[in-house]
């Protein structure tokens, strides 16, 4: 009984974890690759934009960015209809290298969506994030 009562309580910790990560604003860090009023105010809307991790969950459990969501790449055109049905959401897309969040960006524009932007990847957008400020 008490393994029970402790395994229900994992599992609603994990829950909020994920749900904590998944509400999270982004402005934070991508105040830091460019300017806020940017991060604001994007083309077709005043929302913020969300920060989608398309690594695996193994390189997004490793490391990522704050306020980031992991929708692999491979996953895309499945999940991102789920959580952002809006086709106008401004959605920032990353990954180790770039190349992956350029395939997502690929589908997610034929599928229709409007503003989304390819960060490029983990290693360059940190070395932003250290980079000093002006």
């Amino acid at each position: 009984m008490h393994t029970l009562r402790n395994s229900i309580l994992v599992g609603i910790a994990i829950a909020l974890a994920v749900l904590l990560i998944l509400t999270f604003p982004t402005k934070k860090v991508l105040c830091s690759l460019r300017s806020c009023d940017s991060v604001t105010r994007t083309e077709n809307t005043t929302e913020l934009p969300h920060l989608v991790d398309v690594r695996s969950g193994s390189e997004f459990a490793a490391e990522h960015l704050e306020g980031a969501i992991l929708i692999p790449y491979d996953n895309v055109s499945l999940r991102v209809p789920e959580i952002f049905p809006n086709l106008d959401t401004p959605l920032q897309l990353y990954c180790r290298t770039g190349h992956r969040a350029s395939i997502a960006l690929s589908a997610l524009k034929k599928m229709g969506y409007t503003n989304v932007t390819n960060l490029g990847g983990m290693n360059d957008i940190m070395a932003q994030l250290e980079k000093p400020a002006p």
